[in-house]
């Protein structure tokens, strides 16, 4: 990502882990609870540390912003306008949940919280070219255990996940993103990836080239975008 910036993308990356960082700098009596207050609690202790782990990927001579959003915040419109600011001055901008506002107490909260959600409402306003999901493996399999190199809106892709048209849509895992992966493919017409990220290169996968799963609108191939 940040050959891509150096190079003169637009970078802004959906990121979490702000309260497993601040589990790693709490106080003992609260680091290792789970109530929501306490949750909210850590995760201002780990943004600091995100950040600042952030900074040091990229280095001293980059600028790195962070934007905390409410759920559903991705749609305000002052939300966009300082995206659209730190992207157009070469900013890459690190974005995420505000868990210390979001009491995230009920089912449906934390499905609206979930980063794949976020990564499709943010491409929507960003409308970008590429969007790279990141995840623990190289790509998508089917329930054979067989990689499967590109989908497109036509397909209907059953994991042993459970994906299947009549079944709600999860939070994380792979059946989250092939879903919110169509859904961004199918209102902006721009290329999904969903890779390893671990060992992914970002610019193997603009060219198509990387092993990934690529989600493609209906003209184009792995090469094309």
């Amino acid at each position: 990502m940040k050959e891509l910036q150096e190079q003169g993308y637009q970078v802004a990356i959906v990121s979490s882990g702000a309260i497993n960082r601040g589990r790693k700098h709490a106080p003992k009596s609260i680091a290792c609870q789970n109530s929501t207050t306490e949750r909210q609690a850590l995760s201002t202790l780990g943004q600091p540390h995100l950040m600042q782990d952030w900074q040091e990927a990229f280095g001293a001579d980059h600028s790195i912003a962070q934007e905390l959003i409410q759920i559903n915040g991705a749609a305000d419109h002052t939300f966009g306008q300082v995206l659209d600011t730190n992207l157009e001055n070469g900013v890459v901008t690190i974005i995420n949940y505000n868990d210390a506002r979001n009491p995230l107490e009920s089912e449906e909260d934390r499905m609206q919280a979930d980063n794949d959600r976020l990564t499709m409402q943010v491409a929507k306003m960003m409308r970008p070219a590429h969007v790279m999901f990141l995840t623990g493996v190289d790509c998508v399999r089917n329930c054979h255990g067989q990689d499967i190199a590109t989908i497109d809106l036509t397909d209907r892709i059953r994991l042993e996940e459970g994906a299947a048209e009549d079944q709600p849509m999860g939070t994380g895992g792979m059946v989250s993103k092939v879903q919110h992966g169509l859904s961004i493919v199918d209102e902006l017409g721009c290329v999904v990836s969903i890779s390893n990220s671990q060992t992914f290169h970002a610019r193997e996968l603009l060219k198509g080239h990387a092993l990934a799963t690529y989600i493609l609108p209906p003209t184009q191939n792995t090469e094309s975008h």
